[in-house]
This record gives structure tokens, C-alpha cells and sequence, in this order.
């Protein structure tokens, strides 16, 4: 479990136009050390920063972005950001909105339904994921430790299991991998997903859809990370093992990791 001292960094930016905006800094690794603060940040789209929000993520040295949306994501919600490096060819899919509107416009939408849709794209992802987050943690291996931020839309399901990659390669336990996870249920824009998929939903010409119905699509819940990771232990048994053989990272490659990332 975590142990962070009180005189600490916030876990979330007060940004007025961040969505779900966290550090990952001050989780312990079996080693004891702990996860450098203002490095390593997490986030939804970038779309809505205002001219404050980027000056103080200038003032942090924000010099890499790291964006796992689509190119339509990317078009219609075009990240507002100071000069950096970003890096946007990722196009990772987790959630699937068809599979969601082809239920919904069936008639077969239910909050159970929309659950057991999001566990399964969770078991699923283990593999569908890979590619993407392979190329993400060897860009990251490839920088030079500055501060660098990574998102998706939301900055829940790609981006969590992104940060669930980048943990398990700085050692930090199981635990606190999932804990951190869960902190989108407190912070994440839940009603602003909800709204969005309702706006997907209507340019369908598919309405009447209640919000508690869709909900387990928009937040998350400790079930879909535990999948992923019981899907990765399946195939792979260890963390490590995965990082190694799965996301193709080199021994060499987590040492750089941990000298740029942890302290103490």
C-alpha cells in the first residue's frame, strides 16, 4: 500500500481545463524507492487547457506528450498545448463505442451489459494492446527523463493500463497499480463521458438511453483491471515477464527506466 508523506505533491493538478489529470509520483517500489513526483503525469484530452493550465505545465518542464486517441479523437479534440514533443501514432482501441451503439440500437443495452462488455475488452486487451504499448514504453526508455504526460480521451482505460505498464516496469507492487486505477472513480469526468457517449449515441439516432445504463462504460471498475491482470498472468505469469516477452522491453531497458523514474 501506499505511503506518501504529507508534505508531498497532490496526486491531481488542479488544472481548470484537465480532465482526470494525476501523477503517478510517490509509489514505492520493492526496493524502496519511490516514483519520482512531476514526472510522469496521466491525463484525458488536452483539448480544454487554458492559457494558465499551459503555463503551469510549462513551469513543470512538460517537454513530452504522449496521446493514445485515434486520429478522429485527435481531430475533434485538438490538444491546446505548449511547444513540446508529442508523440500521437499510437491510435490505441480499447473500448469499443461501435460494440456499445450496436447494443444500445438493438435494444439490448443494459448497466450489466455494459459491464460484461468492459470486462471482456479488459481480457482482451492484454493482447490488442500490446503493440501500442510496446511502442509507447520504448519511447519513454528512449527519452531522457523529462516530464512527460500520456492520455487518451478520459484518461481511464488506455491511459490505465499505460500507467499500469509503467509501474509494474518501476517495480511498484500490485496493489497500489490497481489503487491508482480506482483514483478515476473520484477524479475522472464521469458526466462528461457520459455526455459524450450520449452525443455519439444521438448522431446515431439512438436515444432514450438512461445515464445509470451507460455508466459502467464511463468509470471504472476494480473488475476490468483485475481482468487485464489476470489475463497477463495467464499468458505471461509475472510482471516482469510480460514487460520482457509481451511489451518486448530489454533487462537493460527497466534498469534505464528506474534510474530516470525512481529516487530516494
Amino acid at each position: 500500500m501506499m505511503d506518501v508523506e504529507v508534505n508531498s505533491p497532490s496526486r491531481v493538478l488542479d488544472l481548470e481545463g484537465g480532465i482526470n489529470f494525476r501523477d503517478l509520483g510517490g509509489y514505492q517500489s520493492t526496493n524502496g524507492q519511490r516514483v519520482a513526483w512531476r514526472k510522469l503525469l496521466r491525463c484525458g484530452h488536452m483539448a480544454n487547457l487554458t492559457a494558465a493550465d499551459r503555463q503551469q505545465l510549462a513551469e513543470l518542464g512538460l517537454a513530452y506528450v504522449h496521446d493514445f486517441r485515434r486520429e478522429p479523437e485527435q481531430e475533434q479534440f485538438a490538444n491546446q498545448l505548449p511547444p513540446l514533443t508529442q508523440y500521437g501514432d499510437y491510435q490505441m482501441t480499447l473500448g469499443s463505442m461501435g460494440q456499445l451503439t450496436e447494443m444500445a440500437a438493438a435494444g439490448e443495452l443494459t448497466a450489466n451489459g455494459a459491464r460484461r462488455l468492459m470486462d471482456n475488452l479488459y481480457r482482451q486487451a492484454v493482447k490488442n494492446v500490446q503493440p501500442s504499448l510496446s511502442q509507447f514504453m520504448q519511447n519513454v526508455v528512449a527519452g531522457d527523463g523529462a516530464v512527460l504526460a500520456f492520455h487518451c480521451m478520459a484518461g481511464k482505460d488506455r491511459t490505465g493500463l499505460a500507467a499500469a505498464a509503467l509501474l509494474m516496469a518501476l517495480d511498484v507492487g500490485e496493489q497500489d497499480i490497481i489503487e491508482d486505477y480506482l483514483l478515476t472513480q473520484t477524479h475522472g469526468a464521469t458526466d462528461l463521458i457520459i455526455s459524450y457517449v450520449h452525443d455519439m449515441m444521438q448522431a446515431k439516432d439512438i436515444s432514450g438511453i438512461s445515464d445509470d445504463v451507460i455508466r459502467p462504460y464511463c468509470t471504472v471498475e476494480e473488475s476490468y483491471i483485475a481482468n487485464f491482470l489476470d489475463e497477463l498472468k495467464l499468458e505471461y505469469k509475472t510482471h516482469r515477464d510480460y514487460l520482457l516477452r509481451g511489451l518486448l522491453l530489454q533487462e537493460s531497458d527497466l534498469s534505464r527506466l528506474q534510474s530516470l523514474y525512481l529516487e530516494g
